[in-house]
């Protein structure tokens, strides 16, 4: 949160939407929710349990399809002795004590009983996070946290969430939920109140007004306006033009989280290797099998995420396309069961991870820009809410 100058689970697959196409003429709803991922499913869950009628909208026909979908390492929750000044305190050195003090009070206070409520025993959209054998959660490190509180799910943690979201919102009475639409523009009303989008329905090329009290923009960030990214294709920055078209003010565009390590290969997209693996102990080495983490910040490879990014490009140099990343010290098998699809992803283009280092390369990741709002989710545009990964209320 800069602050500005100024795979399976184990349990039936989500259902995917019924084939709703949009009624002719206008639709109306009381909550407009654009956008299907983490941030989407939750102000619409969230919204749908205050009795609000909610339109939940996205384009891709598969509603799972997000960049909340293919995130991998897990989801910040808390260790057994942890406070929220700890947390605090490694946001804001990741954050190069940028971040707003209010915006990481509000994250580390509230947050786990975010995670509570919403995804954990008895939730809204309980997801089977690893236990250990004890039955307690399994939690692990990631960089610049100083000490075990991610809860993930083996190596598919966003898959997990997303299939136990996706179904609550299915399952939702007060909820409808229409994929296959793209968001073309928002619209504003006689007074400049956000009142709505305008919606392209893709199979049948209809172009209707979806009219609402309250619009809440969850597009996500804009990783693909990249050349190389670990987001799907959808991540495109939609929302953040249709945004600005109607005046609502933006902030640090400028930010763009690169993540260390996505895997290279030459002619392929960028393929996320989670910074759980460095959790785990993997070790990043140069094209001389020497490790150089430790050389350039005291934390190594768990430096904050842009600290190590520039230290594989200054390992790269002008002579190297990519760095290397080595687990291969840890059992094999525990390898296989605790990253499955990483495993076998690397495997299928010739990569044996548990044998041998595996070629890596930072790549556009998170967007920490955005449309500007308070604590609350509310842009400078009236009617106009957002969430996720397309919204700056930390700077």
């Amino acid at each position: 949160m800069p602050q500005h100058h100024e795979p399976t689970t184990g349990r039936r697959t989500a259902p995917k939407s019924p084939h709703r196409p949009l009624l002719s003429g206008a639709m109306n709803s009381t909550v407009l929710v654009i956008g299907s991922g983490i941030g989407g499913c939750t102000a619409a869950l969230r919204s749908a349990d205050l009795g609000h009628q909610v339109t939940l909208l996205t384009a891709n026909d598969d509603p799972l399809e997000s960049n909340s979908f293919w995130a991998q390492g897990g989801i910040i929750y808390k260790a057994e002795d942890d406070h929220p000044d700890y947390l605090a305190s490694d946001i804001h050195k990741a954050g190069a004590y940028k971040s707003k003090k209010s915006a990481v009070d509000k994250l580390t206070h509230d947050g786990p009983g975010c995670v509570d409520n919403f995804l954990l025993k008895d939730a809204i959209a309980e997801v089977p996070f690893d236990r250990n054998d004890d039955g307690s959660l399994a939690l692990c490190l990631e960089g610049s946290h100083n000490r075990a509180r991610i809860l993930h799910w083996r190596d598919h943690t966003g898959k997990a969430i997303m299939e136990s979201m996706i179904r609550a919102v299915v399952e939702h009475d007060s909820i409808t939920l229409l994929s296959g639409c793209t968001a073309l523009d928002l619209t504003l009303d006689d007074h400049g109140n956000c009142s709505g989008a305008i919606v392209l329905h893709s199979a049948s090329g209809n172009v209707r007004r979806i009219s609402a009290r309250f619009t809440v923009l969850a597009t996500g960030g804009c990783g693909e306006v990249y050349l190389n990214t670990s987001n799907p294709p959808c991540a495109r920055g939609d929302g953040l033009a249709m945004a600005m078209r109607i005046g609502a003010t933006v902030s640090n565009m400028e930010y763009m989280q690169f993540h260390p390590t996505t895997l290279y290969v030459p002619g392929e997209r960028r393929f996320l290797l989670t910074e759980a693996l460095r959790g785990e102990g993997a070790i990043l080495l140069n094209h001389e099998g020497h490790r150089f983490a430790p050389h350039y910040h005291p934390d190594g490879e768990l430096a904050p995420r842009d600290v190590v990014a520039r230290m594989i490009l200054s390992e790269m140099g002008d002579k190297h396309e990519h760095v290397f990343l080595d687990i291969s010290h840890r059992d094999s098998e525990w390898i296989k069961q605790r990253f499955p699809g990483i495993y076998k992803h690397c495997l299928a283009r010739g990569f044996d991870m548990t044998e041998k280092p595996i070629p890596v390369v930072p790549a556009a990741h998170y967007f920490c820009g955005g449309v500007v709002s308070d604590l609350r989710g509310r842009t400078s545009v009236p009617g106009l809410l957002v969430a996720g990964g397309g919204g700056c209320s930390g700077g």
